[in-house]
């Protein structure tokens, strides 16, 4: 997975960095989270505070384009962001702490 950044605005008024780029793959879409995690890497951003907002695939194409919001802070990240995007954020986090700490079955006397 390549990734090019086409455009990187300071928004000073929302606390972010509205990013656009382009991702170069082989197989399928990557999804938003191999994406931010990409994307992340290449900026040296926090992932707790990076929201990819949309990717769009190029029609014939192993390319697609994707925009993405990175906060200053937390409060910022809350403040501005969509709830349903935040509560996805915290969803994938909360799976793979769920996978780890699995309940053992009760025994019968």
């Amino acid at each position: 997975m390549d990734i090019a950044v086409t455009s990187d605005k300071e928004e000073k008024l929302f606390s972010r960095r509205s990013i656009a780029f382009t991702i170069a793959y082989d197989g399928s879409t990557p999804s938003k989270e191999t994406a931010r995690t990409g994307l992340c890497k290449k900026l040296n951003l926090m992932p707790d505070l990076t929201v990819i907002t949309a990717i769009s695939q190029d029609y014939g194409s192993r390319t697609c384009s994707a925009h993405a919001n990175s906060y200053a802070s937390k409060d910022a990240l809350q403040r501005f962001e969509r709830r349903h995007t935040l509560s996805r954020l915290s969803k994938g986090k909360e799976e793979g702490s769920k996978e780890e700490a699995k309940p053992e079955p009760k025994k019968e006397e």
